[in-house]
C-alpha cells in the first residue's frame, strides 16, 4: 500500500449546499458518474454506501466514514467494478479511502478537494481509478453550472 495522497482541486459555480446535493443525490450521479446512482440508508457515519448501475450490478461501495454536510465526506472506496476487468483479485477487494471537503468561496463558489488515499502502490487498476475522477470531477462540474451532462467522446 501507498501513503500516497492523490488530490483534485475543483471550483464550481454553486453554492457548497449544490455541490454536496450533486455529491449525495442519486437523482444526479448517473448524469455524471458513469450512469451510476449514489445510495445510503441515512448518510450517517457508519452507514454504507454504493454506487448502482442502471442492472442494479454495484459499480464501487464503501462505508461514510465522517460526514459534516455540507462541508466535509470521508467514504471508504471499494472499486467493485475491477472485478470484471481482468486485474488482480487484491485490487478489486482493496479498500481505500476518498476525502471530499467543500469550502465556500463567496457567494455562489465553491472550491471541492478530493483526496484519495490508500491506493497499492503501482497497482494495475491506479490509472483507472484515477483518470475517472478527473472525468467525474468535470462532469459533475458541467452539470452543476449547466444543468447538463458533459459529453465526452
Amino acid at each position: 500500500m501507498t501513503d500516497q495522497a492523490y488530490v483534485y482541486d475543483i471550483i464550481i459555480g454553486a453554492a457548497p449546499q449544490k455541490v454536496w446535493g450533486a455529491l449525495t443525490d442519486g437523482t444526479i450521479t448517473p448524469t455524471y458518474y458513469f450512469g451510476s446512482r449514489i445510495e445510503s440508508p441515512s448518510w450517517k457515519k457508519g452507514d454504507s454506501y454504493r454506487y448502482a448501475n442502471a442492472d442494479g450490478t454495484t459499480l464501487l461501495d464503501g462505508s461514510i466514514i465522517d460526514i459534516d454536510a455540507p462541508t466535509r465526506l470521508v467514504t471508504s472506496f471499494r472499486p467493485v467494478w475491477l472485478a470484471g476487468m481482468g486485474v488482480a483479485e487484491n485490487e478489486s477487494h482493496h479498500v481505500s479511502q476518498v476525502t471530499f471537503e467543500l469550502t465556500p468561496m463567496g457567494a455562489n463558489t465553491t472550491q471541492l478537494t478530493v483526496t484519495h488515499t490508500g491506493l497499492i502502490d503501482a497497482a494495475e487498476s491506479n490509472g483507472r481509478v484515477l483518470s475517472g475522477w478527473t472525468m467525474i470531477l468535470s462532469g459533475m462540474k458541467t452539470v452543476i453550472e449547466t444543468g447538463s451532462p458533459l459529453a465526452i467522446g
